[in-house]
């Protein structure tokens, strides 16, 4: 008889007291104030907890705008080629090129093998009238030479 009756309230024991252990274990979670469930998933993306780290670790002093304008412009290269990432430092000269707003000497140009080379004229511009053609190299600057010197596509345009 007393195996009978512990096979019915041994159960009911075990389930009561499994009860009370999941009640007390959820209050004292939230009486510690912890937010980090033990299945949650983070909620943080990588890149936001990498970046906070190495402001609030790092041995040296870091600016900030310089890593995350280094890691947009790391993401964007992995896309396809026409999505690139513009600093908010080059929005304005971006924005003038698309809206036709042209500034010197009237010329669309690359720089092949440290060599400024003329793609279009803009016609009836300073270049057109001082008589470059489409495929002129770009050797000096008031006498002073830029062939050969690896400069950049900005100093080109200063």
């Amino acid at each position: 008889m007393t195996n009978k009756k512990l096979q019915v309230w041994l159960p009911l024991i075990f389930s009561i007291v499994m009860i009370a252990g999941m009640f007390f274990g959820f209050n004292l979670h939230k009486q510690t104030g912890t937010t980090k469930s033990f299945f949650a998933l983070n909620k943080r993306n990588s890149l936001e907890e990498a970046l906070e780290l190495i402001k609030s670790r790092y041995v040296d002093s870091v600016h900030m705008d310089t890593l995350e304008e280094g890691a947009i412009q790391q993401m964007m290269s992995g896309l396809d080629p026409h999505s690139v990432y513009i600093p908010a430092s080059s929005l304005k000269d971006v924005n003038d090129d698309i809206a036709g707003n042209f500034e010197g000497i009237g010329v669309e140009f690359n720089i092949f093998s440290d060599t400024v080379n003329v793609l279009y004229v803009v016609p009836d511009g300073p270049s057109d009238k001082a008589g470059l053609h489409v495929a002129d190299r770009i050797l000096k600057v008031n006498d002073k030479p830029i062939a050969g010197q690896r400069i950049s596509s900005d100093e080109v345009k200063n």
